[in-house]
Parts: structure tokens; sequence; C-alpha cells
């Protein structure tokens, strides 16, 4: 940035992008400890929040190595989470819960589309992406950091928004409000909390 446009507009960057450094993880850290403390009542907020921290803290004190492998295996364990939402969310539809079946209302809804509707879509779609740009920062550990970063990049981000749309489209599909009330049998304990805690999780979501 200081280099391809200009000095001054670099230096605004970087402290934007350390604000946004500071101020992603901390909210992270809330929401996650906030979801933690629904599943495990017994374990304080706070608490929640310093196991976080410290977790976090020993992985990259640790060195790139031991992030990157890190990384792997929460990748790994959230793709896995993410499939099982996705699986369970489309079998409860097909049942004949929620929305019943599949529909484009998710997407195109013209009596509900304003300016405030526009806002808030913008403002979590802005939350959800925030973090792709992470990837710059590793050009020093990069083989061939001139091509490789912006094509990693493009790619997480590509993939990130599938994933997000994908994930989303099902929530929305499943917690239809007035239609089928999601019941507690055998695997679909997920899509319970998801129910009884709709206003809070939606947020988390």
């Amino acid at each position: 940035m200081q280099r391809g446009i200009n000095p001054h507009v670099g230096f605004v960057a970087g402290w934007l992008i350390l604000l946004d450094y500071v101020f992603v993880p901390s909210l992270l850290y809330s929401l996650v400890a906030a979801w933690c403390v629904e599943l495990v009542p017994a374990v304080p907020f706070v608490a929640w929040i310093i196991l976080f921290v410290v977790i976090n803290t020993t992985i990259n004190v640790r060195g790139i190595e031991s992030t990157a492998k890190a990384d792997w295996v929460m990748f790994i364990i959230e793709i896995g989470i993410l499939l099982f939402f996705i699986i369970m969310g489309l079998k409860f539809v097909f049942s004949g819960g929620g929305a019943g079946e599949l529909s484009i209302n998710p997407f195109y809804q013209p009596g509900k589309i304003n300016l405030g509707f526009i806002a808030s879509a913008t403002s979590i779609a802005c939350l959800s992406f925030l973090v792709f740009d992470g990837i710059s920062t590793l050009a020093e550990e990069t083989v061939n950091p001139e091509k490789t970063v912006g094509r990693g990049i493009l790619i997480s981000l590509v993939a990130i928004g599938i994933i997000f749309i994908l994930q989303t489209y099902v929530a929305t599909l499943f917690c239809q409000i007035g239609r089928t009330p999601i019941k507690v049998q055998n695997s679909l304990m997920l899509l319970h909390l998801l129910q009884v805690n709709a206003s809070r999780l939606y947020f988390l979501w």
C-alpha cells in the first residue's frame, strides 16, 4: 500500500490493519465464549476467554510451523462441523421441517429489501470476510510470495464466500419462523440449540 499508492495512505492502512488484528480476535473470543457458556453454563464467560487466549498464545509462541499445523487441525475440524451442519440441516428440511423445501426466499425477497436490510447484510458480510487478508502477513515465510500470496487470498475469498452462502442458506431454511419447531431427536442436538437460542445464535452466525 505504501509503495503502490502513497506513503500516507500506507501509514493509515497500516494502523487500520493493526486495529483490525486487535478488534477481530477480541470479538471472536467474546462470541465463542458466549456460545460456550450456553453449552456449559458452569464455566463462566471470563474463564472461556482466558482459556482461548492461553491456547492461542501458546500455539503462536511456538513458531510458524506449530501455528501452521494447528491451523490445519482447526481447518479440518471446521470443515467437518460445517459438513455436519449442512447435512443435518438439509435432512431436517427435506423431512418436512423448517421451510420444508428448497427455496429462493433467502436470496430474493423484494418486499423486504430496503436500506436498513442492505446495511445489516453488509455489516455481516464485512465482519465475515475480514481475516482472509491475514494471508498477506505470511509473505516472508512463503515460497514465491509475488504469485502465491495473491493467489491464496483470491482462492480463500472464493472458498469462504461459497461456504458462507451455503451454511447461511441452510440455516435460513430450517429456522423459518412459524414453521415446524425443531425437536431434540438423536443427533439433532445442534439444530435444537440453534432453535432454542435462535436470536443469539443467529447473531453469532
